[in-house]
């Protein structure tokens, strides 16, 4: 059994100074389930998809997480289009029969960023998509850790982002203790070898 992870740059390092990132919290927290994390920044649900094509893919008794969304809304791309692409990425690793975790991604803090009027209009996607996720009849769970977050942190702590799109270490190390905690969960019901 293998967990898979793949995304854009939210899982990676990308933005922060030091400290281990989502991915590399995950590799340690759930060690020794390997790991095999693909992210890269800038991807869009597009590129995703064909990557993904061209990749090993998991197996029956993997687990897959996928996270995307994010760049596509900063291009304007419509979010049933984002969905679309992603549902159907996510029912073919389904239908290959691993169980899927379809991570939310968060709206951009538009106060952080440097065009608040494009994060303004990239929020408005991404609210759409969160929905289409959530509302979901794609076979897997959805996991969304920022009202969590946002609820038991104190007010001075709410703030998630380093430049408005990318996670701080204190969201990177909350994600993904969420994650841990749900696969932990989804290991413990299924027991898998």
């Amino acid at each position: 059994m293998a967990i898979f992870l793949q995304s854009d740059s939210l899982t990676g390092p990308y933005g922060l100074s030091q400290g281990p990132y989502l991915g590399e919290r995950l590799a340690q927290s759930l060690a020794p389930i390997p790991l095999i994390h693909r992210w890269r920044n800038g991807a869009t649900t597009a590129d995703i998809l064909a990557q993904g094509l061209a990749d090993p893919l998991p197996r029956t008794g993997d687990l897959f997480l996928y996270l995307a969304g994010t760049n596509d809304a900063l291009s304007c791309v419509p979010a049933a289009d984002i969905y679309r692409r992603s549902a159907l990425y996510i029912e073919r690793i389904a239908f290959l029969g691993s169980e899927v975790l379809w991570l939310i991604p968060p709206l951009l803090e538009v106060g952080a960023t440097q065009d608040p009027s494009r994060s303004t209009q990239a929020n408005a996607i991404l609210g759409t998509y969160r929905r289409l996720i959530e509302a979901s009849g794609v076979s897997c769970y959805a996991l969304d850790p920022l009202p969590h977050f946002k609820e038991s942190m104190p007010p001075e702590k709410r703030h998630y982002t380093t430049d408005g799109v990318h996670f701080t270490q204190d969201f990177h190390r909350f994600f993904a203790d969420d994650v841990r905690d749900h696969l932990l969960g989804c290991l413990n019901c299924n027991p898998r070898g």
